[in-house]
């Protein structure tokens, strides 16, 4: 007599799947993260380099005037000569021949001009990436990236680049006397425990803003990392 068999409960072709290991989705939401945020992180420290006025004047000069401050980069850097200005500031040895670098003319350049800009800025990045410093901050960029001004994919790997290279920049072209003149973004509520009695409602008004704060935060931090993550994924 013989014994029955178990039938097995695996269903052919079915593959195990794994449990997904923590990734970007499930890092908590900061204040600092954002592309907003960093955008304004990296406007405060450019105001502290006198060499880089005339550049961060002109990105809040004529129809920049009035957008927020990630447009305003974002347009001035797609011009690709403020890239390239930003790079020479390492030093003599890593110099990006642009000419004299002239803002009254900025918004004349050709879309010719200002490719051609931002690919030698690109491949001067490369040369920082490749040799140097072989580590993972100097993201690679394409042209389209950054001229393209519906790309926040883009974008984002440029603040993140344009960030490690202020970190890398001699300590001769930041200004000892300026301070920065460009208010740090500030949250809407406050942490820090008050001495003013507040009333339930308020307390409770309070917590409700707070929480959509944060939910919106991370939601908008979601989206930029699945804009970073998603092309990855389907290379």
């Amino acid at each position: 007599m013989s014994i029955p068999r178990k039938k097995s409960t695996a269903t052919p072709g079915a593959t195990t799947t794994a449990t997904p290991a923590p990734n970007q989705l499930n890092k908590q939401a900061s204040s600092t993260t954002g592309i907003y945020q960093q955008s304004v992180l990296l406007r405060s420290r450019l105001a502290r380099i006198p060499d880089f006025a005339p550049f961060l004047a002109f990105s809040q000069s004529g129809p920049r005037a009035s957008l927020d401050v990630v447009s305003q980069l974002w347009q001035t850097f797609s011009f690709g000569v403020p890239l390239c200005a930003l790079f020479n500031l390492l030093g003599n040895s890593k110099i990006v021949d642009i000419g004299a670098p002239d803002t009254g003319q900025l918004q004349n350049l050709s879309m010719h001009d200002r490719k051609r800009a931002v690919a030698k800025f690109i491949m001067a990045i490369g040369t920082l990436r490749d040799n140097s410093h072989p580590d993972d901050a100097f993201s690679t960029l394409s042209i389209t990236e950054v001229v393209n001004l519906q790309d926040t994919n883009g974008f984002v790997k440029l603040v993140a680049c344009l960030l490690h290279l202020l970190d890398r920049l001699p300590e001769h072209v930041w200004s000892t006397e300026l301070e920065q003149s460009l208010a740090e973004i500030s949250t809407p509520y406050d942490n820090t425990p008050s001495k003013e009695v507040r009333t339930p409602q308020a307390v409770e008004r309070g917590n409700i803003i707070r929480e959509l704060i944060e939910t919106e935060r991370k939601y908008v931090q979601d989206l930029e990392a699945m804009l970073v993550c998603i092309p990855q994924s389907l290379v």
